[in-house]
């Protein structure tokens, strides 16, 4: 769990701003950010070499009236 914690931190350090918030399930680590930054955000997560990642999984959001 120090791991997910220690990855958060950074998570949020790097994405400022545009991370709205952040939660952790069962070893999954979920985060939501502005609509205007999604594009920045997912070019951090492939291009930055501390993140790496491959693929996306999962895009949510609800859109109220």
């Amino acid at each position: 769990m120090e791991q997910i914690s220690e990855y958060t931190a950074l998570l949020q350090r790097q994405l400022g701003a545009a991370c709205l918030a952040t939660s952790e399930c069962r070893g999954e680590l979920a985060v939501t950010v502005t609509r205007a930054e999604i594009s920045g955000v997912l070019k951090t997560l492939r291009d930055a070499p501390e993140h790496h990642y491959e693929m996306l999984v999962d895009v949510c959001g609800a859109d109220y009236p």
